[in-house]
C-alpha cells in the first residue's frame, strides 16, 4: 500500500444525491486501488480519506481503530455499505495465510487462525460450548477453528486423534507467528502467497505436485528475502531453487544451522512442478510439516541476525 494522500484524490464536494455519491464512490474507489489498497482495506481507508476532505469529525478513537465512526456521519456509514455491497466476500477474505494442515484418521483438514487484538481465553476442548470460563467473545475453542469439522466429527475423536490435533496446534500456531514477523521486502508477501496456495492444494487432495512445489517457494522466498534485506547476495540460478543450498548460504550468514532433514524434506524438484516425477501425498505432507518447524528458526535467527549485535 502506497501513502494515501486526500489532496491527491482531490474530491471536495459532499454529497447530496444518489448520483453524486455514486460517482464520489467510484472516484474513491479507483484511487484506493491505484494505491494498491486491497478490497478488504478499502472501507477504513476510503471512511478516513472522505473524513478528511470532507471535514467530517470523528471522535479520536473511531479515527484510528475505525471503531464506531460510522455512527458520526451518514455519509461515512454509506461508504462502508458501499464497499461492502460491491466486494462482498472479498471484503472480509479467510486468513489464507492464517492456516495450517494436518491429518486426522488419512484425511486433511484445515485449521484457520486469525489474529487475536486485545486478551482471548484459548483452548481446545472436544466440548464445543467450551469457552474457558470466558465470555462467548472473549474465548476462542480452537475445535471451531478447523474448517468445515463438525461437533459429530469432534465427538469421533479417539483420545490419540485429538492429542494429534493438539500437536499439530503447537507446530503449526508458532509457525503462522513467525510468518507474519517477515516484512520489510517484497518476497515476503509472495511468499505468504505461495504458502497459502500450497495449504489450497493440499486440502484438495489431488493436487500433491503442487503443494510440495508451493511450499519449497515458501520456504525460499522467504531465506532469499531475510538475506537481501541484511544486504547479503543470496543464491541465484539452478542453485537457488535447491532448498539445501539456500538454507546452508542463510545458515552461514546467520550464524544458524537449519535442520538438514527439515531442508531435504521441503526441497523439490522442478521436475516434480511439470509432472515429469511423481509427487506422492507422503511427499507433500512431510514438506508442509517440514516447513511450518522451519519458520520459528528463520525467524528467531533473523532476530538475533549479525546486523542487530552492536
Amino acid at each position: 500500500m502506497h501513502k494515501l494522500d486526500a489532496i491527491e484524490w482531490g474530491w471536495t464536494t459532499k454529497p447530496t444525491t444518489d448520483a453524486q455519491f455514486e460517482a464520489m464512490m467510484t472516484s474513491l474507489d479507483a484511487y484506493l486501488a491505484s494505491k494498491e489498497v486491497l478490497p478488504h482495506q478499502r472501507s477504513f481507508a476510503g471512511k478516513s480519506l472522505v473524513a478528511r476532505m470532507l471535514n467530517i469529525s470523528v471522535p479520536l478513537a473511531g479515527s484510528i481503530f475505525g471503531i464506531g465512526a460510522d455512527e458520526f456521519d451518514p455519509t461515512l456509514k454509506r461508504v462502508s455499505k458501499w464497499f461492502q455491497a460491491v466486494y462482498q466476500k472479498r471484503f472480509n477474505p479467510h486468513f489464507d495465510a492464517r492456516s495450517f494442515a494436518f491429518d486426522v484418521r488419512g484425511t486433511l483438514w484445515r485449521m484457520r487462525v486469525g489474529i487475536v487484538y486485545g486478551t482471548v481465553q484459548v483452548v481446545l476442548d472436544k466440548d464445543w460450548s467450551n469457552t474457558g470460563g470466558q465470555p462467548i467473545e472473549k474465548s476462542l475453542n480452537l475445535i471451531h477453528a478447523i474448517e468445515d469439522f463438525t461437533p459429530a466429527a469432534t465427538a469421533s475423536l479417539t483420545l490419540a486423534e485429538f492429542n494429534a490435533i493438539g500437536a499439530a496446534i503447537d507446530v503449526g500456531i508458532p509457525a503462522l507467528d513467525a510468518m507474519d514477523d517477515f516484512s520489510g521486502h517484497p518476497m515476503f508477501d509472495l511468499a505468504r502467497l505461495d504458502y497459502a496456495h500450497s495449504v489450497d492444494a493440499l486440502i484438495s487432495g489431488i493436487a500433491w505436485s503442487k503443494a510440495w512445489w508451493e511450499t519449497a517457494q515458501t520456504a525460499e522466498k522467504i531465506m532469499k528475502g531475510l538475506l537481501d534485506v541484511e544486504e547479503q547476495e543470496y543464491p541465484t540460478g539452478q542453485k537457488g531453487h535447491i532448498i539445501p543450498h539456500v538454507g546452508k548460504v542463510f545458515g552461514d550468514y546467520f550464524g544458524v544451522a537449519l535442520p538438514t532433514d527439515l531442508l531435504q524434506a521441503i526441497d523439490c524438484k522442478s521436475a516434480v512442478r511439470y509432472g515429469d516425477e511423481e509427487a506422492t501425498r507422503e511427499d507433500a505432507v512431510a514438506a508442509h510439516v517440514a516447513l511450518l518447524k522451519l519458520l520459528p528458526m528463520l525467524a528467531q535467527a533473523y532476530n538475533k541476525r549479525p546486523s542487530r549485535v552492536p
